[in-house]
């Protein structure tokens, strides 16, 4: 079941290209009360949203809380991207990346090629910590990145920098 802890405002400053959000033209209806199949639809940012976005945010500042939001990250938007999911912790979620990603170049790395990937997700903070096994010999994972995710647009692209693919 949807909750409305799920979901958050993004600011006008999160909107990009093919930044994925949801959006409601139920105007005057609080967030909570609004059903996910008659009230909100799923999209994703272009240059036809532009106007309509930019025009909501100026002019219609409080209705734009009750018109737009987007899905915190969560174990099913992971597990879309490829990650495979190995444990669950307390308060963090394990997972592993597919094989077809191993031997993928590392950007500015002396040891060159990945050849293992581990995410781990708290769900509660919203951070995750993406490391990876190199061509080192080392059988323990160097953190390539750790830090705030909020949603599934954000670790498209993050994967994108890390050419995790």
């Amino acid at each position: 079941m949807e909750t409305l802890n799920n979901y958050y405002t993004p600011t006008i400053e999160e909107f990009y290209a093919n930044f994925e959000f949801e959006y409601s033209y139920t105007s005057g209806k609080l967030i909570s009360t609004i059903k996910p199949e008659s009230g909100w639809k799923k999209d994703t940012f272009d240059w036809q949203w532009s106007e309509t976005i930019n025009d909501d945010w100026e002019h219609e500042n409080e209705d734009f809380k009750l018109r737009y939001r987007v899905k915190y990250l969560d174990q099913s938007d992971i597990e879309s991207l490829g990650w495979e999911f190995k444990t669950k912790g307390p308060f963090r979620y394990w997972f592993e990346g597919k094989d077809s990603w191993f031997n993928n170049d590392i950007p500015d790395s002396p040891s060159g090629r990945y050849w293992g990937f581990q995410l781990v997700f708290d769900q509660e903070l919203h951070t995750i910590q993406i490391s990876a096994k190199t061509n080192g010999g080392e059988q323990t994972y160097e953190p390539f990145f750790q830090g705030y995710c909020k949603n599934k647009s954000e670790l498209i692209k993050l994967m994108q920098q890390l050419n995790i693919k």
